[in-house]
């Protein structure tokens, strides 16, 4: 199955020639998780002659890295793909409407710290691949905290209050960080005019804060809804 794909992703290359590398890229991650999706749930569905825990734990174990691969194939897709609206001092990074995902399941936590490690390493410089993955690893921690605490990715009667709390720290975290990145990786050393070292990072702070906000709060909580009730009736995570 596996060289069936790369042979698939070989064809799509020559097929569309020397076309944008990020849409090959994102393109490439998308077929490759999604096939390694289907292969090995169908394999850990198949049935097995040992104990039921084993198999369950082994299963377990499955879902969590398939679950991290696919939201870090995913995550460095979508950036990769939109790059231009995702690292400039006023981005929005539609990627980061994945950041909900740690209020559903851990595995969400290494798959959006990598996912936006590829997506840096291919795209951006060395001070975002450290100081950019750490504040998305930092904000995937709180979040699936404040998840588990108000049990948001386990049911659907949580107070709209304790919801809107689940992307708020990708907000924050982003704010703080990323306008040092973009002022010392990037060189984005003015902004609206300002020239001022304290003046380019608060408004840095601002743009990169509010462009966050923009995503998590309307795609990212549309999508934690729709996960929520998905998950109810066939218990995705």
């Amino acid at each position: 199955m596996i060289t069936y794909r790369a042979a698939f992703v070989k064809r799509y290359f020559l097929y569309f020639g020397q076309r944008n590398f990020r849409l090959q890229f994102a393109s490439a991650c998308v077929i490759i998780a999604l096939g390694e999706f289907g292969t090995i749930l169908t394999h850990a569905a198949r049935p097995k002659k040992q104990n039921y825990g084993v198999v369950k734990m082994k299963n377990k174990s499955v879902r969590y890295i398939v679950t991290a691969a696919l939201t870090a194939a995913l995550y460095a897709a979508l950036t990769m793909v939109l790059w231009e609206i995702s690292s400039a001092g006023i981005q929005f990074r539609l990627s980061e409407a994945l950041c909900v995902l740690p209020a559903f399941t851990p595995a969400a936590i290494p798959g959006l710290t990598i996912g936006c490690a590829v997506a840096n390493i291919l795209g951006g410089t060395w001070v975002d691949v450290v100081f950019g993955s750490l504040a998305t690893l930092l904000a995937a921690i709180a979040s699936y905290f404040i998840g588990r605490a108000f049990k948001v990715g386990q049911t659907e009667r949580v107070a709209l209050g304790a919801k809107l709390l689940v992307p708020l720290p990708p907000v924050v975290f982003n704010a703080l960080i990323i306008p040092f990145v973009l002022y010392y990786g990037y060189g984005v050393t003015a902004a609206l005019g300002a020239t001022s070292k304290f003046a380019v990072l608060g408004l840095h702070a601002l743009t990169v804060g509010a462009g966050e906000a923009a995503v998590c709060y309307v795609l990212g909580v549309s999508l934690m809804l729709l996960l929520n009730r998905i998950n109810r009736r066939t218990e995705l995570f």
